[in-house]
C-alpha cells in the first residue's frame, strides 16, 4: 500500500507541474503578443509621421491582430479619415467602418461623442458620393468607310487589327491607327481615327508598273544601242537585211526606253490631295449632358458636369 500511495503521489505531482505549465503558457503568449503589438504600433506611428499612411494602416492592422486593442482601431479610423480628404469614396467607407468598430464597446464618454460627430459627417459625405470610383469607359468604336478613289480598282485594307476589301466599313476606336493596303496599289500610313463617322478614298502606288518600267529602261537601251550591229552580219548585197537591222532595232529600243520611263513616272505619281485622308461624314453630333456630380470638401464643395458629343 505504501508503494501505491507513493506512486499516486508521483503521478499527482507530474500532473500538477503540467497543469501549471499550461496555465503559464497562455500568459507568456499574451505577453509576447502584447510586446509584438507595441512594436508594430510604434513603427506605424513613425510611418504615419513620414507620410506613409497606408503602410502605417497595415502595421496597425497587424498590431490589432496580435493584441486587439481598441486604440488601434481608433488610429486606423483616423488615418483613413485623413486619406478621405482626397475624395476617394473607398477611404471614406473604411473610415466609417473602423469608427463604428471602435464605438462598438465604447461607453457614453466625451471621446464617444466626438467620434460620433465625425462619423455623422463622414456618413453624410458618403451619401453624396458615388459608391466607388468608376473606370473610364472604353472609347466607342466609330465606322470608317473605305473605298477606292478610282471605282475600277480594289484594295485589301488593314486598319488596326481589322481587315476588309473595298468598298467596306470597319468599326475602329478613335485614336492613332495604322492603315495598309494590298491590291491595286500599296499604301502604308498612319492615321488618326476621329470620334465621328468618316471615310477614306484610297489611291495607292502601282508597284508592278514601276518594276516593269525599271526592267524596260535598260532593255531598251541595250536593244537600241547594240542590236543594230546585226546589220553587219547580213551576207552579200542584201540591202533589205541591213536596212531592217539599222532601222527596226533602234526604233524598238527607243520605244522600250520611252515606255519604261512612262511606267516609272506613272507608278511614282503623287495621289490626289484628297486621297488617303480622313473625311468626316454626316452632321455634327449634338451635345448631351450625361451626368452631374456634387461632393462636399473640407473647404466647401466641388462639382463636375459631363457632356458627350
Amino acid at each position: 500500500m505504501t508503494r501505491d500511495r507513493s506512486g499516486v503521489g508521483r503521478w499527482l505531482g507530474v500532473a500538477l507541474v503540467g497543469l501549471a505549465a499550461l496555465c503559464a503558457a497562455p500568459g507568456e503568449a499574451r505577453a509576447e503578443d502584447a510586446a509584438k503589438a507595441n512594436t508594430l504600433a510604434t513603427a506605424a506611428t513613425e510611418r504615419a509621421k513620414q507620410g506613409e499612411v497606408r503602410v502605417a494602416i497595415d502595421l496597425y492592422d497587424e498590431a490589432y491582430a496580435a493584441a486587439p486593442r481598441r486604440e488601434y482601431l481608433r488610429a486606423i479610423a483616423a488615418l483613413y479619415d485623413a486619406l478621405a480628404l482626397a475624395g476617394d469614396s473607398r477611404d471614406v467607407r473604411l473610415a466609417i467602418v473602423y469608427y463604428q468598430r471602435y464605438l462598438a464597446d465604447e461607453g457614453q464618454t466625451a471621446e464617444r461623442a466626438a467620434v460620433e460627430g465625425r462619423l455623422a459627417v463622414l456618413q453624410r459625405w458618403k451619401a453624396n458620393m458615388r459608391a466607388e470610383p468608376q473606370p473610364a469607359p472604353p472609347p466607342r468604336s466609330v465606322p470608317v468607310h473605305l473605298l477606292a478613289y478610282n471605282g475600277e480598282e480594289s484594295y485589301e485594307v488593314s486598319l488596326g487589327s481589322a481587315t476588309c476589301a473595298t468598298p467596306c466599313t470597319i468599326l475602329a476606336p478613335p485614336g492613332p491607327a495604322s492603315l495598309t493596303t494590298k491590291g491595286s496599289g500599296d499604301i502604308n500610313t498612319q492615321i488618326v481615327v476621329p470620334t465621328r463617322p468618316s471615310q477614306i478614298r484610297l489611291q495607292g502606288t502601282d508597284s508592278a508598273a514601276i518594276h516593269a518600267g525599271i526592267a524596260l529602261i535598260p532593255t531598251g537601251i541595250a536593244v537600241g544601242g547594240g542590236l543594230w550591229a546585226l546589220a553587219f552580219a547580213c551576207h552579200g548585197d542584201n540591202g533589205g537585211c541591213q536596212l531592217a537591222n539599222l532601222t527596226v532595232w533602234p526604233i524598238l529600243g527607243v520605244s522600250m526606253l520611252i515606255t519604261g520611263i512612262v511606267l516609272v513616272a506613272r507608278g511614282r505619281g503623287t495621289p490626289p490631295a484628297d486621297a488617303n485622308r480622313i473625311e468626316l461624314v454626316g452632321g455634327a453630333s449634338p451635345v448631351r449632358l450625361t451626368s452631374i456630380g456634387l461632393a462636399p470638401t473640407p473647404g466647401g464643395g466641388t462639382g463636375a458636369v459631363r457632356f458627350e458629343f
